[in-house]
């Protein structure tokens, strides 16, 4: 069971500098802009950073790194499923997995001097009934509540953004799937979807997300 992969041609050769102070991206026309992820990250609202702080008091730097060495193992576990390479038979996402038609875009990067920031998208793919869904991986230690999710929705509106700019492809879904690692039950998963007016939404609050970045740094 393997999924098909017919990437997109690149059209654009993309940069990607890491700098003290974040990621930046340039494809060589557009000067460096913030990643996607840096714009989020800097521009969070007090909750969340509360939530972060929090997660640091209770379970410390070593829960930290364990959880991200978890989260890069999962992903390249995933990229090489979009890719072709790993079957996806006895997946923990072979639900959805198996729903998909081929994979458009795999941990491609992307960047727009007109949507003002880079990134790297985990996949697009058009699905069974030929929807072009914008996929993002995560990992948690815990179960997700909508309500906690802008911050990932504001990824998925940007990234959306991105592919419609770059490769003039309308995306009609953008979908969060989540590995929650938990003590008692190790691998679970969990799906959020936005389409229709929803999406909309996220991308126009991207646009809002971006212009508190630029006013963040303009003092």
């Amino acid at each position: 069971m393997y999924l098909v992969y017919n990437p997109l041609p690149v059209v654009r050769s993309v940069e990607q500098k890491n700098e003290s102070f974040g990621r930046f991206y340039t494809d060589g026309q557009c000067t460096p802009v913030p990643s996607v992820t840096k714009v989020v990250s800097d521009t969070k609202d007090e909750r969340s950073k509360e939530a972060i702080a929090k997660y640091l008091r209770e379970f410390g730097d070593s829960q930290s790194k364990k959880s991200r060495n978890f989260g890069t193992s999962f992903h390249a576990e995933l990229e090489g499923i979009m890719q072709g390479k790993f079957s996806y038979e006895g997946h923990l996402f072979q639900e959805k997995l198996q729903n998909i038609s081929e994979v458009l875009l795999s941990e491609r990067k992307m960047v727009s001097g007109s949507v003002g920031v880079g990134g790297t998208c985990d996949a697009l793919v058009r699905t069974l009934d030929n929807k072009v869904t914008l996929l993002d991986f995560k990992t948690s230690y815990k179960p997700k509540k909508r309500s906690y999710l802008s911050d990932y929705a504001i990824q998925l509106g940007f990234y959306a953004r991105l592919i419609e700019e770059v490769y003039e492809l309308t995306v009609d879904t953008a979908e969060l799937w989540f590995c929650y690692n938990l003590p008692d039950e190790p691998n679970t998963s969990e799906y959020f979807i936005y389409t229709g007016k929803q999406l909309e939404s996220w991308k126009d609050k991207s646009k809002k997300r971006l212009q508190d970045y630029h006013d963040f740094y303009s003092f």
